[in-house]
């Protein structure tokens, strides 16, 4: 799905947007999760394999981040 493509314009985009008020107005902790889980979604549509990399590259920049931090704690 490209962002000039039909479905992201009259699917994903009004289904995310409406999601977003939606959720925000029930629960505003709720809507980050919401934009996450429709950008993965996003992300999935080409090829559900960009999914897994992209997880992975998440995974591993998450913990890299923690254990630099830990580090430094150490350090100071």
């Amino acid at each position: 799905m490209l962002f000039n493509s039909y479905e992201f314009i009259f699917v994903f985009f009004p289904l995310a947007l409406l999601g977003f008020v939606f959720i925000g107005k029930i629960d505003c902790r709720f809507v980050i999760p919401w934009l996450a889980l429709a950008s993965l979604f996003f992300y999935a549509y080409w090829d559900p394999w960009f999914l897994i990399l992209l997880l992975g590259s998440i995974i591993f920049n998450f913990f890299t981040g923690y254990f630099i931090s830990k580090d430094k704690k150490i350090q100071n």
